[in-house]
C-alpha cells in the first residue's frame, strides 16, 4: 500500500501588506495579492484584494503527495507578487520548507511558512496529515456507523 499524506493550506496571517507611507507608495491601505502556494510540484495561486495589514485569510486548500519508498522529501514554497494600479507589481517575500522522511512528513503537525522584507511580512499555516489509500478510495473519508444496541444486554 502507498503512503499519501494531506497538506491543507489552512490560512495566511499578514502582518504587512504593503508599505503605505511615502511619495512612492500606492493609494489607500490595503493591497492586492496574487501568492502561489506550491506543494510537492502542484501549484495554487491565492488571489484577494482589499489584504490589509494584520489581517487573516482562511484558505482551506488540500494537496495530496505520494510518498513512497523512493521519494525522501518534498518542498512547500510561497511566492508572488503584490499588485500595484500605478506603478511596476511588487515581488512578495518568497521561502520553502522542505518535509521528509527524516521528520515522518511533518504528519499530525501545523506547519508554518514564513516569509518577510521591509515592505511585506506574511505566514502561511498549513497542517500535514496521513491518508491511507486502497483501490484508489480513500478510507479517511469514509465514515461508518456501529450499531452497538444489539450487542448490549440490559
Amino acid at each position: 500500500m502507498e503512503k499519501r499524506i494531506k497538506v491543507t493550506i489552512d490560512s495566511i496571517q499578514v502582518r504587512k501588506s504593503e508599505s503605505y507611507d511615502g511619495w512612492f507608495s500606492e493609494p489607500g491601505n490595503s493591497a492586492e495579492w496574487s501568492l502561489n502556494i506550491t506543494v510537492d510540484s502542484q501549484q495554487y495561486n491565492w488571489r484577494a484584494d482589499n489584504v490589509r495589514d494584520n489581517s487573516d485569510h482562511p484558505v482551506g486548500r488540500e494537496f495530496y503527495v505520494d510518498v513512497n519508498n523512493n521519494k525522501t522529501q518534498f518542498v512547500v514554497r510561497c511566492s508572488g507578487i503584490e499588485i500595484d494600479d500605478s506603478s511596476a507589481n511588487d515581488p512578495l517575500p518568497a521561502n520553502e520548507l522542505t518535509l521528509g522522511q527524516s521528520n515522518d512528513w511533518g504528519i499530525g503537525s501545523t506547519q508554518t511558512l514564513s516569509a518577510a522584507n521591509d515592505d511585506f511580512n506574511y505566514k502561511v499555516f498549513f497542517t500535514v496529515t496521513k491518508v491511507y489509500q486502497f483501490n484508489d478510495i480513500e478510507l479517511s473519508r469514509i465514515r461508518t456507523r456501529l450499531d452497538l444496541t444489539e450487542f448490549i444486554q440490559p
